[in-house]
């Protein structure tokens, strides 16, 4: 498969170089056996998945599903290749077209992208794989990454508005298979779809939500659409993913009671199987690009309806979880949640700062920061103790620069005497075993990101030199010795 994906991807770029009225037909005749291959592989699909169904079947019929599936996986890998390699190539075409190096009679005459024609071709196959075989691991993965690939195509905002209602509404069956099925990782191909649908369309979304929140009528039936289906793909893939939301938060707060997180009976273990960490990172990539993208959609979100935390919408639950995921053992659970918080503080700290008094920006001033301060102030003690709990050797070594950004961004908003009062409490955590002398130091260092008068990385040094001091049993002998003093030396305390 990846000889032929090679070939597709060369083939592409070709035909991008001829011109462009040719390019419908040529996609076309470069699809064709690639669709035609897995319309066949889909009817054998049907009849293996039938063949599993009866009380005569063995596992060989298993077996059989089983490799026509992969079969079937591997087109559709393959039209992601065609549809993501043509994409790009066209694209660049395009705006080679546009800055001048081509003639006016070169222009393109079809307005309808040539991909649009591929996706009519292939769409009744596709739906009937996700209502179908969505099921399946392997076909689900690929399908996500169909729907990534498909939804960064350009075209008039009609066709545009269009083919993105199709993949959300194929998004939507599949995260419905996913959530009926129990299947919380089955939900994360699904996040990279809706991260970047945000990344594309959440301009629109927050302006349509905007202007409806300043009682102004909305003159783009656009933007309106676009908020619509990027609601409901948020509220499914967020509500699909609650219990791994809940489920973070109440580990969360065992573990900071010092207990461990308990569980019981089948039912509960069961489920506790299907948190998964590709779904809390994946979570928290998606709350970062709307934070980024549609900040006053998503904190206008209600929470899930089954939450039995009533009054507190998906924001402040997402920002508390996140704040309960900053001790995760996995890696990218962690530094996920991390980024997520650190793009809140920026906000926040953005909007509060602008003085440009334009009404757009006074708009979203007045919706956005009462929310997000709101949430930051109910989780910042705890975050600023576990971060610097985290840098006293606790952390893995890999989430030490997201930890000290996150620690930087809290301090640029706190008050002086907050940043002042919470810094002294974090160092006198037992977890901090340097004594007074590198307490010192390390107050000295907070104070300096309080007034904005040193970088970031200056942090992030600091944060790597706790970390490292902290390594070992004997970290406790080095108090007042010589590697404390050259920390102070260092950091110039």
């Amino acid at each position: 498969i990846e000889d032929r994906e090679a070939i597709c991807s060369g083939i592409c770029r070709v035909l991008a170089a001829l011109p462009p009225d040719q390019w419908a037909t040529s996609l076309s005749a470069l699809a064709r056996p690639t669709i035609e291959c897995l319309e066949i592989v889909t009817k054998k699909a049907d009849d293996s998945l039938a063949a599993t169904k009866k009380a005569t079947c063995s596992s060989d019929d298993f077996g059989t599903l089983m490799s026509v599936l992969t079969r079937m996986a591997n087109e559709i890998r393959l039209l992601c290749t065609i549809t993501r390699s043509f994409n790009l190539a066209t694209m660049k075409q395009r705006d080679a077209m546009a800055s001048g190096s081509k003639t006016s009679t070169d222009s393109v005459k079809d307005p309808e992208n040539p991909l649009f024609g591929m996706f009519r071709r292939i769409w009744p196959c596709m739906s009937h794989i996700a209502q179908k075989f969505s099921s399946y691991e392997k076909i689900t993965n690929v399908l996500g990454d169909f729907l990534t690939d498909a939804v960064s195509i350009k075209g008039n905002d009609g066709s545009a508005m269009s083919l993105l209602k199709e993949l959300s509404d194929m998004s939507i069956t599949i995260m419905g298979v996913a959530a009926n099925g129990d299947e919380i990782s089955a939900v994360v191909p699904m996040l990279g779809f809706v991260r970047e649908a945000v990344d594309i369309y959440g301009h629109l979304a927050d302006s349509d939500v905007a202007d409806k929140a300043s009682g102004v009528t909305s003159t783009t039936p656009t933007a309106s659409e676009a908020r619509q289906i990027v609601e409901q793909l948020l509220s499914l893939g967020f509500g699909a993913l609650q219990f791994s939301i809940n489920k973070a938060n109440n580990a969360g707060r065992e573990q900071g009671r010092g207990q461990e997180p308990t569980e019981s009976g089948p039912e509960q273990q069961t489920r506790v199987q299907n948190r998964s960490p590709d779904a809390l990172s994946g979570m928290f990539s998606l709350l970062t690009i709307c934070v980024e993208r549609c900040a006053i959609l998503l904190i206008q979100l209600p929470s899930n309806p089954g939450n039995d935390r009533e009054g507190e919408g998906l924001f402040t639950l997402s920002v508390e979880t996140a704040a309960s995921c900053i001790h995760e053992k996995e890696v990218d659970v962690a530094r996920s949640s991390m980024i997520f918080l650190k793009t809140v503080i920026d906000l926040k700290g953005s909007l509060s700062q602008d003085t440009t008094g334009s009404e757009s920006n006074v708009t979203r001033a007045r919706l956005i920061i009462p929310v997000m301060d709101s949430a930051i102030q109910r989780v910042r003690e705890d975050v600023f103790m576990c971060l610097i709990t985290g840098a006293c050797g606790v952390f893995p070594r890999e989430v030490l620069d997201p930890a000290a950004s996150v620690l930087f961004s809290l301090l640029r908003i706190l008050s002086a005497e907050d940043a002042e009062a919470l810094s002294a409490a974090a160092l006198n955590q037992k977890q901090f075993l340097l004594g007074q002398e590198a307490q010192l130091v390390v107050l000295t260092v907070l104070g300096r990101c309080s007034k904005g008068t040193v970088a970031p990385s200056v942090l992030m040094d600091c944060f790597a030199d706790l970390w490292q001091m902290h390594q070992g049993d004997d970290a406790g002998a080095i108090a007042g010795g010589d590697v404390i003093m050259d920390f102070a030396r260092k950091y110039g305390a």
